[in-house]
C-alpha cells in the first residue's frame, strides 16, 4: 500500500515527527524549508531534498519513517511512503530567473568611465583605462562609447605604456556610489610611445558624433596593461565611455 504523508516540523534543529508506516519507499514531494532527515528503523538516515527519495534493496522494508528538522526553520511538506513508484511526468520545480547584468552590479563588478582628452598637442588626443600593476582584478572591457570634436579616424589598441596624465573623477561603480575600482582612467595629446601594442578598432567618426563600440567577446585587461581610444588629428578633441568588469585574478 503506497500513499502520501504530511509533516510538519517547528523550528528547532532535531524537531521530529514519527510515522508508523510499512514501505520499501519514502520520498520528499514537497518541504518547504528546505531539505529534511529522513531515518528508518533499519538504520538508515538520509538528509532529502525535495524531489530525493530512497528505495529499500529488494526484499526488505521499513515498518517506521521518522522526518526531522535540520534546517533551524519551521518545515513543513509532503511524503510519499510506501511499495509502489510513484510517477510523475510534470515538470516540476523553482524556476530561478537569474539576471547576470544586476547581479554584476549587486555584486560590485560593473563599473564605467568617462575620459576626456583635448586636442592642439604634440600627439593625437587619447584617453586610457588602465589596469596598474599589482592590482589584484583582470578588468574586462564589453564595449566604448567614442565622440570627437570633428570628423575624424580613430582607433583602440591595448598597450602596457601609459597616458601621460591620471583622471580619477568620472570612473563609477554602477551601483551608485559603490566603492571606485582599481582601473584608472589615463588621457593625454602629447607624444607618448604606446609600443608594443595591440589593435582592436579602426575607424572614421563624423563631427560631434558618438559611436558604440561593443566588443563581440570582452577585452581582457590583466594588471600593467590598458586600452587607448585614439584620433589622428592634432587639433581633434576625443571622449570615451568604457563600459568594464572587474574580477579577482
Amino acid at each position: 500500500m503506497s500513499r502520501t504523508y504530511d509533516f510538519t516540523l517547528s523550528a528547532a534543529v532535531g524537531a521530529m515527527q514519527r510515522l508508523d508506516v510499512r514501505g520499501r519507499r519514502v520520498k520528499v514531494l514537497s518541504a518547504r524549508a528546505g531539505a529534511v532527515m529522513v531515518k528508518l528503523d533499519g538504520g538508515e538516515a538520509i538528509a532529502l531534498d525535495e524531489g530525493q527519495g530512497f528505495t529499500m534493496p529488494d526484499g526488505k522494508s521499513f515498518r517506521e519513517v521518522v522526518v526531522s528538522n535540520i534546517t533551524g526553520t519551521a518545515n513543513s511538506g509532503l511524503l510519499f511512503i510506501g511499495d509502489g513508484s510513484l510517477q510523475d511526468d510534470r515538470v516540476t520545480g523553482v524556476v530561478t530567473v537569474q539576471d547576470g547584468e544586476r547581479n554584476k552590479v549587486l555584486a560590485g563588478l560593473a563599473f564605467r568611465a568617462a575620459i576626456n582628452a583635448a586636442g592642439g598637442g604634440t600627439q593625437g588626443a587619447h584617453v586610457q583605462l588602465f589596469n596598474p600593476s599589482g592590482s589584484g582584478k583582470n578588468v574586462f572591457v564589453n564595449g566604448v562609447t567614442v565622440g570627437m570634436s570633428a570628423a575624424d579616424s580613430w582607433g583602440i589598441l591595448a598597450t602596457q605604456a601609459q597616458a601621460a596624465n591620471v583622471t580619477g573623477g568620472n570612473l563609477a561603480n554602477m551601483d551608485a556610489f559603490g566603492p571606485a575600482g582599481v582601473a584608472v582612467g589615463r588621457y593625454g595629446n602629447t607624444t607618448t610611445s604606446f609600443s608594443p601594442t595591440r589593435g582592436y578598432h579602426s575607424g572614421y567618426l563624423s563631427s560631434q558624433d558618438d559611436m558604440l563600440h561593443e566588443f563581440r567577446r570582452p577585452v581582457l585587461l590583466r594588471p600593467g596593461y590598458g586600452l587607448v581610444v585614439y584620433c589622428n588629428t592634432l587639433s581633434t578633441a576625443i571622449r570615451a565611455s568604457f563600459d568594464y568588469e572587474e574580477w579577482g585574478v
